[in-house]
């Protein structure tokens, strides 16, 4: 009975506490309200929580962000990027927006492309092979606007790279922030976006990661299901249009496969209980996997075979000079002075702002393709890992000797150990421009980055420091702020309507571009010309806008206009030798000569040429000039 008073009592204290006007009670009431889990401390609980429960949502979200930092007018479908490259144009700017358009017109007509009339009197463009016209994405992507299909498949991209470079660090025992910091650096390293022209190459460097975690898990459960389910994701990078990255990530794949497998059949051996030989289990186990994946590099090539019959067939009627000297096969290598970039990539110049020297020590060198900087914090935190846990956990150890091997076949001739493999290693010789191997030193710098992160985390909490949480979101800030600055000077973001829109050229031009072909000559002079006027290409792209008026070989698609020529990446011994001959004709001091190059152009159908130089003693009438931003102004002759 005093038990029931006592709870009617409080029941009523209680009643009365809510009758009570509300600034009656506010001081008592204040420390349960502080206390109370509500408003910014209750939203970021929740958002912890949500984080912990969907780890690969919340990872995307943070990659997304980073994007929309990075470039917000690409996500917002207003801007696309822009690149030069060391003569006039790019990859990016005449190949890919280009060919994305015959993509998507083609998809429009309910067909796929496998021949254009826009380039070239006439091309297999589905057998040229890097449009990638069957990836999945970009069949996908492809019935969009172009400026939509272009930045959708870029942020995708980039996105993709982060969240499998994530799944890959977790499956590495990394914690979710560790793998979270690794796919961070993955994605936004100076390979990924040093290649941002290259968007053939960056989707098919993107399942690298993927790649990896399935030679993990086989490794682990011996489950041949992983063996299989490598061979779809070989066939997305064959998909995807570039058969040297995807040639570099299946050898890299094998070989790290069948270190694992050794690895884990060592530490096996190492534990009393187990029983046989343990050289001879080694060798069966490795043995097994080699041929394992052997056919899943078949069944991954036999699924992208639809695409890899073609260029292969296209090869064979191309020149390709990587097969006909080790000089040309290592054209384009990462010099060794360069490994100075790691540190600060800029050390040699900037292209954008035209104060790089393409010519280094008697070689040419490409910026973009010697880009492996990955930001000076990940770097130290790989390098403490490598230090820290090598002798302790082999995986460290694979991806130490791997970033090791990779960068020295990324030197290409300077170390006897890319010509080894060149002379004795089938598909070697297919390909130029080794300082691609840099894909997989930023991988395994990115994974060892993971570990020193959390080897620096775990350090922090043996110190019991107040701060440490503060000092981990410290050092995410400073390396998104160094990526996303150094990813900035990578390209140039131009309005999207003005740059893929129509020329001022065709205007002058007409109706005629149904009826004949344009053919461009010397295009490098203006634009040289605005290169230098504009003291490179990134401090004001829109300078750039006039040299639309060029129509280089391409671009003409883009506006509507069949071109003579074509930008790809197979050179035809045949047509090279008219197309020399033509040159020299044009350039040529007697009206005769003129004359007769303009008529060799008639032949094949080209009624245009736009041109810095007077044509007219050869017969060629002027149409119109459109001035650039340097000296010369593109002209337009009849």
């Amino acid at each position: 009975m005093l038990g029931a008073r006592l709870q009617r009592g409080d029941a009523a204290k209680r009643l009365s506490a809510q009758a009570a006007p509300p600034w009656s009670g506010c001081r008592k009431e204040a420390p349960l309200f502080l206390n109370t889990p509500v408003g910014a401390s209750a939203t970021l609980s929740r958002a912890r929580a949500w984080a912990r429960r969907r780890p690969v949502a919340a990872a995307a979200l943070f990659l997304l962000f980073l994007l929309f930092l990075e470039f917000p007018g690409v996500l917002l479908l207003r801007q696309v990027p822009f690149v030069s490259e060391m003569v006039a144009g790019s990859d990016l700017l005449d190949f890919n927006y280009p060919v994305r358009r015959i993509l998507g017109d083609a998809l429009r007509r309910g067909t796929l492309p496998l021949w254009t009339d826009a380039m070239n009197t006439g091309f297999p463009i589905h057998g040229e092979g890097q449009g990638g016209f069957l990836y999945p994405p970009n069949l996908l992507l492809g019935w969009l606007p172009l400026v939509a299909s272009i930045n959708l498949s870029l942020v995708l991209t980039y996105l993709g790279a982060g969240l499998l470079m994530f799944l890959y660090a977790r499956e590495l025992e990394q914690s979710r922030v560790a793998a979270l910091f690794a796919g961070m650096v993955f994605a936004f390293s100076g390979f990924f976006f040093g290649h941002i022209r290259h968007l053939n190459l960056i989707a098919a460097a993107q399942w690298l990661p993927l790649l990896l975690l399935l030679c993990e898990r086989y490794a682990r459960t011996r489950r041949p299901a992983y063996l299989l389910a490598l061979a779809p994701v070989q066939a997305l990078q064959h998909l995807a249009g570039h058969p040297q990255t995807a040639y570099y990530s299946i050898l890299f794949t094998g070989v790290y496969l069948i270190l694992r497998v050794l690895q884990r059949e060592v530490s096996v051996d190492a534990t009393p209980s187990s029983p046989g030989r343990p050289a001879l289990r080694s060798l069966r186990a490795a043995a097994l996997a080699a041929v394992g994946f052997v056919a899943a590099a078949v069944l991954g090539a036999g699924l992208a075979g639809v695409q890899l019959l073609p260029t292969w067939e296209l090869a064979q009627l191309a020149h390709r000079s990587a097969k006909d000297s080790l000089e040309k096969a290592t054209y384009y290598t990462l010099p060794w002075q360069h490994l100075v970039t790691f540190v600060w990539p800029f050390f040699f110049g900037d292209p954008g702002r035209n104060t790089y020297s393409f010519f280094a020590g008697g070689q040419a060198v490409l910026f973009w393709e010697n880009c492996g900087y990955v930001g000076l914090l990940p770097l130290v935190l790989a390098l403490y890992a490598t230090g820290a846990l090598w002798r302790r956990d082999r995986r460290v150890a694979l991806l130490a000797g791997a970033a090791v091997v990779s960068l020295l076949l990324a030197m290409g001739k300077q170390t006897p150990l890319f010509p080894f493999l060149w002379r004795h290693l089938p598909g070697m010789g297919e390909f130029r421009i080794p300082a691609r191997f840099l894909l997989v030193t930023d991988l395994a710098l990115a994974a060892l980055a993971g570990y020193g992160f959390d080897l620096a985390r775990s350090r922090l909490a043996t110190w019991r420091l107040r701060l440490a949480p503060a000092l981990v979101g410290l050092c995410f800030a400073l390396t998104a702020a160094e990526l996303l600055s150094h990813a900035s000077r990578q390209y140039a973001l131009v309005d999207a309507r003005k740059w893929l829109g129509p020329a001022p050229v065709m205007a002058a031009i007409g109706a005629d571009r149904d009826q004949c072909r344009v053919y461009t000559w010397h295009e490098v002079v203006p634009w040289q010309d605005a290169l230098e006027h504009s003291r490179g290409w990134q401090r004001d792209p829109e300078a750039f806008y006039p040299l639309r008026n060029t129509l280089l070989p391409n671009f003409g698609v883009l506006q509507g206009m069949p071109h003579y020529s074509a930008y790809t990446g197979f050179f035809f011994t045949d047509k090279g030798r008219l197309d020399a001959q033509i040159n020299r004709l044009l350039a040529g001091q007697s009206p005769d000569a003129i004359r007769l190059g303009l008529r060799l152009l008639g032949l094949y159908n080209a009624g245009y040429i736009t041109a810095p130089d007077d044509l007219s003693p050869g017969g060629a009438r002027l149409i119109q000039g459109f001035p650039s931003a340097g000296r010369r102004e593109a002209t337009v002759q009849l």
